[in-house]
């Protein structure tokens, strides 16, 4: 492999030019996911933007090799079971109300009917 820079032949798996000392691009933080690693930490702040970026680091990592993809799919996975685990209970809080007013309503109805 020859440097970007300074046009030298250099070792294909180096990460910094021994001649001039500029960064070959070989190294894993050149494709660090940042959006899997944001989605990952929001995961267990705010699951909902914990979903978006787990998305979009997916996306990310499937159009650049791969990484960060299991970090990305973790995102996702934790921020899905998270919001589950708030909506579900509201929704059966939601129905139970709905459904209490319901009963409470047609006992007044049927007492007034007795009446």
């Amino acid at each position: 492999m020859y440097c970007k820079n300074c046009g030298k032949e250099i070792d294909d798996k180096a990460v910094i030019c021994v001649h001039c000392g500029v960064r070959t691009g070989n190294d894993s933080a050149s494709l660090t996911n940042t959006m899997a690693i944001i989605g990952l930490i929001c995961a267990f702040v705010f699951a909902p933007l914990g979903l978006v970026f787990g998305i979009l680091g997916l996306k990310f990592a499937n159009r650049n090799g791969g990484c960060g993809k299991g970090m990305s799919i973790a995102a996702i996975a934790l921020s899905a079971i998270f919001c589950a685990s708030v909506l579900i209970p509201i929704i059966i809080a939601v129905i139970a109300v709905s459904l209490e007013s319901a009963a409470a309503t047609v006992a007044v109805s049927s007492l007034s009917v007795i009446a």
